[in-house]
């Protein structure tokens, strides 16, 4: 350890010190035994019940300064090793490992195997190979653990890192008496590592937590009941209470802690089947996988942390939030998502000795990445007090109805609204959403890279069934933090929000082809739709919870910009037909001569619903804006396609329609409004001629790209048609404990 105290000899004034120290190696043992039970360091202890989460940290460098106006801290650790701990012999026998070999340590060498299996079945991401450490992590037991010597402890790494983790962390001094009470930062810089997410332990780990948390809220307010008391005491004694200024209450407009977050090179593994109240040591029937692979493209930039955003609102933080009091900012560069399933599925597993032999197959499913180098940025911000109410309810249920028959920018509809009016509006809209994420407690504000997700019909069945796995597991979790957090918060509640951006997306969809002979269209245009693909830019999504501070009450926002949506059949291979067109192109539709230009925004839609549950009605607002639906030698099947594609029928589905049948009450007894609204929409019926087709190789795509080119290329008269409308209006309602509903349709200037 070395000290150094650097003193200004003249005026006597501190000016730095700094401490620096070293340490080899530390370590921390986390026990899930009972405390009647025998400690596990004692050496006559038959290790029965060995169970524990251990952490393993090697080379660590700890540096402190102090200055006059600053306070610094810096953490370096090389090497890092998180790992579970169990009596393998006992839990071969629960499990069925012991049929597999009679060496004391197979359960160890077949989870090793099963994870190299899977490593195998993904592409290759290792760690440094300068790791001096990566032998000794692997082995089966440390020697210097407390139960090392002992035979029959299996050891399954969990985390494992490669290179320096860094950190630093610094306060300010806010006041002249040289307390270091002022705004504090903190970065830390993550090393590459691969970590096995064992979902029940991190179950047991969260019930823990909020234990904790119980435990430790139940002596602050036994603390605080004795401290009343003696204020009582004093008070009465004395004639007054001196009243603290070390502890404020009023809310501070300045940031008081801010977190960066870089991880450049990662992998995260979560491991499936996942039940509630499932073992955390029964790896033997993990067979599922969902693995983020993330990689920086600033691997380069050597300890540098940029906060950049791929989208322009991403100061909404720092323009909306200014009564911010705390941040953490999460920064990744690439992202890959992988789905990772047995290459023998449904074959029945009769015993873990089957693990020597399984083989696992990786479908990428999602894929986040820029050329540019710009970072995705994941921010939490959090600032004090309760600062919404039922105003921001109130505007939320605003934009849920707006585009109804009964709502319009005046009285007399929209062609005879004016360009500052639906400016107006516009700006109405931006501002309430604005309203909703700075009235809210808690704020996570997601900027993502362009997004490619890829899906299957088997993919999208298995992702489905592995995330209610996830959330069913920790349901019991939740319900106990929310008790805690009720306790807390008493009868107000605190309002969240969550914001999503993304210059673009892009979904694939793979569809079952399977032929269906029939249909006069389908002779015009053959084959099976097997593959759809969207593409829409600035997707925007926006999620806020106890809207107003009313518990339950929820409001979603999603909504983008232009976008296409393409298919491909069977019947013509390698084209691609355009199905849904969402431009800006379209404006100004309709005979009413561009009447309605003043009341349409830029080509996108927008997706609003609002829950109150208070009046038990929910609101569904649905817009879309300069949309054409084409129609390619007559086929629309393909909206059938991709509802075939979503629908998830499960027994257990089935079983709760067949309860929701008897109780026949329950939508009569919750009321609700839907509202459609097409503005500058269009269908469009283009015919396929299979001559425009030849030897399997298609004519120029501007012949194919209007009717007109068409005749021209092909010397032939044929028929296409286009239904345009500038405005259609569709809203339906119910109200509670009825089954009668209003609706209404209204249609401007169809063409």
């Amino acid at each position: 350890m070395e000290l150094k105290n650097l003193i200004l000899e003249q005026e006597q004034q501190h000016v730095e010190t700094t401490v620096k120290a070293a340490c080899a190696e530390i370590s921390v043992m986390l026990s899930f035994h009972d405390e009647d039970q025998k400690n596990l360091c004692d050496p006559e202890d038959d290790l029965v019940n060995v169970h524990c989460l251990a952490a393993e940290c090697r080379d660590i460098v700890l540096l402190l300064q102090v200055c006059s106006r600053e306070m610094k801290f810096e953490g370096i650790v090389k090497s890092l090793v998180v790992a579970n701990y169990f009596n393998s012999e006992k839990d071969a026998l629960n499990f069925g490992l012991n049929s597999c070999t009679d060496d004391k340590n197979s359960q160890t060498l077949l989870i090793h195997q099963l994870q190299a299996e899977v490593q195998g079945a993904l592409p290759r991401f290792t760690l440094s190979g300068e790791d001096p450490y990566s032998d000794e992590v692997n082995d089966l037991v440390s020697a210097d653990f407390p139960f090392g010597s002992k035979d029959g402890v299996a050891k399954v790494i969990l985390l494992k890192t490669s290179g320096i983790t860094h950190c630093e962390f610094s306060v300010s001094s806010a006041s002249s008496d040289g307390s270091f009470s002022g705004p504090a930062s903190f970065s830390l810089r993550l090393s590459p590592f691969v970590f096995w997410v064992n979902l029940p332990l991190v179950n047991t780990l969260l019930n823990l937590s909020v234990e904790v948390v119980k435990y430790v809220e139940m002596n602050t307010k036994r603390n605080e009941s004795q401290s009343v008391v003696i204020t009582e005491k004093h008070k009465s004694s004395n004639g007054y209470v001196k009243r603290s200024t070390s502890c404020p209450t009023t809310l501070s407009s300045t940031e008081r802690l801010r977190g960066n977050i870089l991880i450049p090179n990662a992998r995260l593994i979560l491991c499936f089947p996942f039940e509630s109240g499932k073992d955390s040591r029964d790896y033997s029937s993990y067979d599922q996988f969902i693995v983020l692979d993330f990689s920086s493209p600033l691997a380069s930039n050597k300890g540098v942390i940029e906060d950049r955003s791929p989208t322009s609102d991403a100061t909404i933080q720092k323009k909306q939030f200014s009564m911010v009091t705390s941040s953490l900012h999460l920064n990744v560069g690439d992202l890959y998502i992988y789905l990772v399933l047995s290459a023998s599925e449904g074959v029945i597993r009769n015993n873990s000795c089957d693990m020597l032999n399984q083989k696992f197959s990786a479908q990428n499913i999602l894929s986040i990445t820029n050329k540019t180098g710009c970072l995705s940025v994941i921010s939490m911000l959090w600032q004090d007090g309760h600062v919404t109410g039922p105003l921001i309810a109130k505007r939320a249920k605003f934009l849920a109805t707006l585009g109804s028959c009964d709502v319009s920018l005046d009285s007399n509809a929209y062609e005879f609204a004016s360009a500052s009016a639906v400016k107006d509006l516009e700006d109405l809209n931006s501002r309430i959403q604005q309203e909703m994420i700075v009235s809210s407690i808690f704020f996570l504000h997601v900027c993502l890279s362009p997004v490619t997700i890829s899906l299957g019909s088997s993919q999208y069945n298995g992702l489905h069934n592995l995330l209610n796995q996830m959330i069913n597991g920790l349901a019991c979790v939740d319900s106990d933090a929310s008790d805690v957090a009720k306790s807390r918060e008493g009868p107000s509640v605190s309002q969240t929000s969550l914001l999503v951006e993304c210059d673009s997306v892009e979904i694939i969809i793979s569809l079952d082809a399977k032929e269906n002979i029939g249909g006069p269209m389908r002779s015009e245009l053959p084959g099976s739709w097997y593959c759809l693909r969207l593409k829409i830019q600035k997707f925007e999504l926006l999620s806020v919870s106890n809207i107003g501070g009313i518990r339950d009450a929820n409001f979603f926002w999603l909504a983008h910009g232009e976008g296409e949506l393409w298919g491909s059949i069977t019947g013509v291979p390698g084209q691609e037909f355009l199905l849904i067109s969402c431009s800006n192109s379209t404006m100004k539709r309709g005979d009413g001569g561009g009447s309605n230009a003043l009341s349409s925004r830029l080509a996108g839609s927008d997706i609003v619903y609002l829950w109150e549950p208070e009046s038990l009605h929910g609101f569904t607002s649905i817009t879309v804006r300069c949309g054409t639906i084409v129609a390619t030698g007559g086929r629309l099947d393909w909206l059938d396609k991709i509802s075939s594609f979503f629908s998830l029928p499960s027994p257990e589905a089935e079983q709760e329609g067949d309860n929701s049948m008897q109780k026949g009450d329950l939508n009569a007894s919750c009321g609700s409004s839907f509202v459609l609204n097409l503005v500058d929409i269009g269908l469009s019926y283009e015919p396929y001629l299979k001559r425009l087709v030849v030897g399997s190789e298609v004519l120029d795509s501007k012949c194919c790209s209007s009717s007109a080119k068409e005749k021209e290329c092909m010397g032939e008269q044929y028929v296409a048609c286009l239904l345009a409308a500038s405005s259609f209006n569709l809203s339906t309602s119910t109200v509670v404990n009825s089954i009668d509903n209003d609706s209404k349709i209204r249609v401007q200037d169809l063409e």
